[in-house]
């Protein structure tokens, strides 16, 4: 019985196709793929006569490479499978913005700069601060 209960649903999402993934990415086919899937969802509570509220959304947006003309700054080398979106440590620039986490300092990219060039297989990426990086999908759905 679902009754009075709580199911979370958790995807890979966009994610395992903006990383280390070595083809072109199918980004719209993957997202009409997820709300296809919510509708299968959505009809199953309808048909259950479950009254339900459906959350579909995303814990980050993505700056996909073939939409942004990326910009690479000279700054203090990172491991290579750091992020290119921000640098750890206090670096005041003009594309920077200072962040403190649990007592680590970080300092997160403005759009549309990058730490490395993305390679090959990398298609987007997130951990700065842009609009495509900051603001999430919210789908809200609710079977009476």
């Amino acid at each position: 019985s679902l009754r009075r209960a709580y199911v979370q649903i958790v995807t890979h999402g966009l994610d395992q196709l903006c990383h280390k993934n070595y083809e072109d990415p199918l980004i719209d086919a993957y997202i009409n793929k997820l709300l296809e899937n919510l509708v299968s969802l959505k009809e199953l509570m309808q048909d259950k006569k479950l009254h339900s509220i459906i959350y579909l959304t995303s814990d980050h947006g993505i700056l996909w490479k073939h939409k942004v003309d990326f910009e690479v700054v000279n700054e203090p080398a990172q491991p290579p499978q750091h992020s290119p979106r921000y640098i750890d440590g206090k670096i005041i620039r003009k594309y920077t913005s200072f962040f403190n986490c649990w007592g680590k300092n970080y300092s997160l990219l403005r759009y549309p700069y990058l730490t490395r060039a993305l390679k090959y297989n990398e298609w987007g990426v997130h951990g700065g601060l842009s609009a495509n990086e900051s603001i999430v999908p919210l789908i809200i759905e609710e079977i009476l």
